[in-house]
């Protein structure tokens, strides 16, 4: 018998333990909250201290000089699959630019195809034969695959933009409103005690795929409300709100902060970078926030099964252990084992090392 069997036998077994207790827990809710369980707004109900003390400290007045230009480098990474990119770098090209200038850096991560090679140089004609604040960059960095990586380089070979805010933009999405880029960098710049800002992302069908990431639960983070319908009215949607941390398919940062956090963990390759950057800016004193009404179509397929990388999972758990399980911005009456909200039983931490046996 092979020495994986029992591994792999225990995993299976928890994996289908934590699906019976995930059922039970949103069953309690419902029971709990008949008319909150499937809306966002069920979050607010059960908002912590820290949450509310982020609140506060926003409220407090930043001295800031409106009339300057802002400088905000927009960093997409890509590998090929032009057509998607493209509709990426149209969104960006449609912002309002009123008091900004914006250089996308296009992050070329090893592109062979034809078509992809005349898109970059249309593209890039295009925007110097246009009498326009919004700037390209190509960006070739022909090695093996890093996410974390290639934004850190892309943030060091355009620091003679002198960028004041990053907005990191996976190539699969596109904004839908024409100030989103506007809002995100204001929110920032409006307040001194941020130091990131997140939005809404949404599949293609407009149902739910990030609101926030609730750090610490199940195996490091997860995304509250995924796959839910969207509905604007809802309370959750109506200010920006504190969170543990944002996805970086859209995310907006303090350059600043950025460089003095050491940008993403470069161990960090594949996936959780956005995570731990954004428990770094929580030890260092600064919040990360969420724009819930700055909207953006996520072209992420909404039934692609998650891949964990069990040696970055280990990483994020040896480094973070204790502010995972205990993060201020998720309320402890949720349980841990649900990505959707869900009251906890008293069921404690996720036992995401059962599940990582035999890998």
């Amino acid at each position: 018998m092979s020495g994986g069997y029992w591994p792999k036998l225990s995993a299976t077994i928890v994996r289908f333990a934590t699906i019976v207790w995930r059922m039970v827990c949103l069953a309690v809710t419902a029971a709990r909250h008949p008319i909150l369980w499937r809306r966002p707004a069920l979050m607010l109900k059960y908002e912590t201290e820290a949450q509310k003390a982020a609140y506060s400290a926003s409220c407090q007045p930043t001295a800031s000089d409106s009339s300057r230009i802002k400088r905000v480098l927009v960093v997409v990474p890509f590998r090929d699959k032009w057509d998607m990119t493209l509709q990426c770098i149209n969104s960006i090209q449609d912002q309002q630019t009123d008091g900004m200038e914006l250089l996308i850096g296009l992050v070329d991560n090893g592109s062979v195809e034809a078509a992809t090679k005349s898109g970059i140089a249309y593209v890039i004609e295009r925007s110097t034969s246009e009498s326009s604040p919004i700037h390209i960059r190509h960006l070739t960095y022909d090695i093996p695959f890093n996410f974390s990586r290639l934004n850190n380089l892309a943030v060091h070979d355009c620091a003679d933009f002198r960028p004041e805010f990053v907005v990191f933009l996976n190539n699969d999405v596109v904004l839908e409103d024409s100030d989103s880029i506007r809002r995100l960098t204001g929110f920032l710049r409006e307040n001194s005690g941020a130091a990131s800002v997140g939005c809404t992302l949404l599949y293609p069908g407009r149902s739910i795929q990030h609101l926030c990431i609730a750090v610490g639960v199940k195996v490091v983070g997860a995304h509250p409300f995924k796959g839910r319908p969207y509905d604007p009215a809802d309370a959750w949607y109506n200010a920006p709100r504190p969170v543990g941390a944002a996805t970086a398919a859209f995310l907006a940062v303090k350059r600043d902060d950025f460089v003095a956090a050491g940008g993403f963990d470069e161990d960090l390759a594949n996936c959780y970078q956005d995570v731990d950057l954004a428990l770094k800016f929580t030890a260092s004193g600064k919040a990360n926030w969420v724009l819930p009404n700055v909207v953006a179509i996520h072209h992420e397929t909404s039934t692609r099964q998650p891949v964990h990388h069990w040696a970055e999972v280990r990483l994020m758990h040896q480094r973070w252990h204790r502010t995972l399980l205990e993060n201020p911005f998720y309320s402890r009456s949720f349980s841990r084992w649900s990505e959707q909200p869900a009251l906890t039983l008293g069921e404690g931490k996720y036992p995401w090392q059962w599940l990582a046996k035999g890998h």
